[in-house]
């Protein structure tokens, strides 16, 4: 993992010093605390990263910050409830996960299935579609929160 975060590092470096861009060290810091948050993050969790690593970002060049690297493929905003939460996920080249959400405790478990990969790709060729990306998000209960469920009366006893 950390020689993918390296990479990334020398990718950002290339890229936004060939665009220009202003305050790079400070954009730099940005990516570096979000590369240390190794799961889906809001722009508070990477406020908070920043501060304990010594640094501080106002919200609005965080934010711009942050939609930098989403341009770039650093990152990509996710948004898996149904509350105006937008998260932050990393992107790494040639790595593809999809996702299982909870309705009920919002936890995200990223997964990788290749028999679903090659089925997806399978049914796509059926289609005649050439699949340039997809995602997959399952919704439903986690196992802690399934565990903590009532159950239910069974209705030929009700």
């Amino acid at each position: 993992m950390q020689n993918r975060h390296e990479n990334e590092k020398k990718q950002f470096r290339r890229l936004f010093q060939q665009e220009g861009l202003d305050r790079f060290e400070e954009r730099f810091q940005v990516l570096e605390a979000f590369l240390k948050l190794d799961h889906h993050v809001t722009l508070d969790e990477v406020a908070g990263q920043l501060r304990a690593d010594g640094l501080d970002a106002d919200e609005e060049f965080l934010d711009r910050s942050m939609e930098q690297l989403c341009r770039f493929g650093f990152a990509r905003k996710v948004d898996f409830t149904r509350e105006d939460k937008v998260l932050y996920e990393h992107r790494h080249l040639g790595v593809h996960h999809d996702h299982m959400i909870c309705t009920k405790c919002g936890a995200i478990l990223e997964f990788r299935d290749e028999t679903m990969e090659m089925l997806q790709e399978k049914v796509a060729r059926a289609y005649g579609f050439y699949m340039l990306q997809h995602k997959m998000e399952i919704y439903g209960l986690c196992s802690k929160c399934v565990a903590l469920r009532e159950d239910l009366v069974p209705l030929h006893k009700a």
